[in-house]
């Protein structure tokens, strides 16, 4: 990948590490994801990106259906940076799929109200479905919607 030979040319350029990780996500290897997420926050424990390290990691254990590390790591993304919308969806999925319905209710409503760029299911699935046509993420992305659709998330 393109990101790894940046990190080769500069090991500390903390977006290639961002784009690596994302990458390895889509992909559908969340063990990688993950590594390289620790990776860089041992490299650089107070950049601005590091919600996004925990966003990824979230997303990682998600993809392994490991709700309970998946919840922790999008809480951690929240309270590092509470403007980052993006781990509420996800942090609303997980709950629901770890039958914590109520409080994934809530955490959908306050993505909303925060202006979270998805409002429906329709749009997640449209979103994720053009970023990778990996098996594995597909998989991912079907629970993400099981999930949010649990919690409330409208259809259109």
């Amino acid at each position: 990948m393109q990101q790894e030979r940046g990190i080769a040319l500069n090991p500390s350029d903390i977006g290639s590490y961002v784009n690596l990780c994302l990458s390895n996500l889509w992909l559908g290897r969340p063990n990688k994801s993950i590594a390289i997420a620790d990776k860089a926050a041992r490299l650089s424990p107070r950049d601005p990106y590091l919600p996004y390290f925990y966003w990824i990691k979230g997303g990682s254990y998600f993809m392994q259906e490991r709700y309970d590390q998946a919840i922790e790591w999008e809480r951690r993304s929240i309270e590092a940076d509470p403007d980052f919308v993006l781990p509420l969806i996800d942090l609303a999925a997980a709950l629901a799929q770890d039958h914590r319905d109520a409080e994934a209710r809530d955490i959908l409503a306050s993505y909303r109200a925060g202006g979270g760029p998805a409002r429906s299911i329709a749009d997640v699935s449209s979103w994720a479905r053009m970023v990778s046509n990996n098996s594995v993420w597909q998989a991912y992305i079907d629970r993400v919607i099981e999930g949010v659709r649990k919690a409330g998330m409208p259809e259109e």
